[in-house]
């Protein structure tokens, strides 16, 4: 995922979070936001980032689920 990809979520108003229950990678838009093929490209990527990060950080950086997804969120709000 790109800087650019990022920077045109949060220009939109699309907020990611993580589903506690479920661990998986969540995201807030405004109603008519989604009718941007970009932006829903963006989101996609986003949610393959996130598991990609968060699999990597639990099996090979040893680390529980939970705190994986937390810095693979981390990950993806930093760009």
């Amino acid at each position: 995922m790109n800087p650019g990809q990022m920077r045109l979520l949060r220009e939109r108003g699309v907020v990611l979070s993580i589903d506690n229950a479920t661990g998986r990678l969540r995201y807030h838009a405004p109603r008519d936001a989604l009718r941007s093929a970009d932006l829903r490209r963006a989101i996609v990527e986003a949610g393959i980032v996130y598991e990609e990060r968060a699999g990597i950080r639990e099996y090979s950086g040893n680390l529980n689920r939970g705190d994986a997804e937390r810095l693979a969120l981390a990950d993806l709000l930093e760009n």
